[in-house]
């Protein structure tokens, strides 16, 4: 029986890992990556396999900018048409 060869794909790049690393369930694979990729804290992992070679593509997700997470504490309705009428 033939190993597995890994391959990560992360922010452009292709590395070699070793199958103690492709072989982590998705949620610890971030946990090890987000250090030098913090981008791979919010991402999701694509897995295919051809032949002997196993390919993780690690997408990076758009995340909210700005909401602060107080979103669910404002009222709803306002904006414009809040505004008193001069």
């Amino acid at each position: 029986m033939t190993d597995k060869k890994y391959i990560l794909k992360i922010e452009g790049q292709e590395l070699t890992v070793p199958p103690e690393v492709g072989g982590l369930e998705d949620a610890d694979l971030k946990r090890a990556l987000t250090p030098m990729f913090p981008g791979a804290a919010n991402s999701k992992i694509e897995r295919a396999e051809k032949d002997d070679t196993v390919t993780i593509t690690v997408i990076k997700l758009a995340g909210s900018k700005g909401s602060g997470g107080r979103s669910s504490s404002r009222k709803k309705g306002g904006g414009l048409a809040a505004l008193p009428l001069l």
